[in-house]
């Protein structure tokens, strides 16, 4: 059922429009109903209907089938990534085996809250030492090429490495010290922004401990997202 509009030539504007050759899209087949709702949908879906029905009917195959557990030497990881790789092979759904190497690390980022019953007990704080050192160890592994590429085309990789690490391991004094170390610091900010009297309009608050958790995760991820990508991207150009 299609829509049609005349137009309303009583109206001046619309007159002014059509005496500049202009106010065409006020009359006419408008987009909604006509082709929004009754001839894209049935397009699109048709088409994937199309291509579902022919992939299931005919798969059309390339050559030989893949066997997951033949890997290419072009395509196989670095030896500290078998485990997790291994992971991704052995499990026949993917999308199951993508989840199980993300669980790898968010299993260790849970072991403080696992064992300690207290935020800033000793429990707590031995498990955010030793994963913090695990993590810096697991980064630095073979990361000569980053660290050495000063000077070279992959000097941008490995400042961007350095700092990444550096926002990184700032997250950690959010959410593995407590409240005491970086509460204390945020308000002794406060405190020399109210004694020097800079900008007396704009007046800053200490962080609660929700909100300096949240600034935590917030560096903890960013710093790892940056220090990882740079990491294997210039791993990457560096190995050719």
């Amino acid at each position: 059922m299609s829509v049609l509009k005349k137009p309303d030539l009583d109206d001046p504007i619309l007159r002014a429009k059509l005496a500049k050759g202009m106010g065409h899209n006020y009359y006419g087949e408008p987009a909604w109903p006509n082709d929004l709702l009754y001839v894209f949908p049935v397009v699109i879906m048709g088409s994937i209907a199309l291509c579902i029905g022919l992939a299931v009917l005919d798969p059309a195959l390339i050559g030989e089938p893949a066997d997951p557990f033949a890997t290419p030497l072009e395509i196989l990881p670095e030896w500290y990534l078998y485990p997790v790789f291994q992971i991704l092979r052995i499990l026949p759904n993917k999308l199951l085996g993508i989840a199980a190497m993300g669980s790898v690390p968010l299993g260790l980022m849970l072991v403080p809250f696992i064992e300690g019953v207290h935020i800033a007990n000793g429990n707590f704080a031995q498990s955010a030492i030793t994963i913090n050192g695990w993590l810096r160890d697991f980064l630095w592994a073979q990361a000569s090429n980053v660290i050495t590429s000063y000077g070279s085309a992959l000097s941008a990789y490995g400042i961007m490495f350095l700092a990444g690490h550096f926002v990184f391991a700032f997250s950690l004094m959010f959410l593995f010290s407590g409240r005491g170390y970086w509460q204390e610091l945020i308000e002794s900010i406060v405190w020399a922004h109210n004694k020097l009297k800079v900008a007396p309009s704009i007046q800053p608050r200490a962080l609660s401990i929700t909100q300096g958790r949240a600034v935590g995760v917030a560096h903890y991820l960013l710093g790892g997202i940056v220090v990882t990508w740079s990491f294997f991207i210039a791993r990457i150009l560096s190995v050719g």
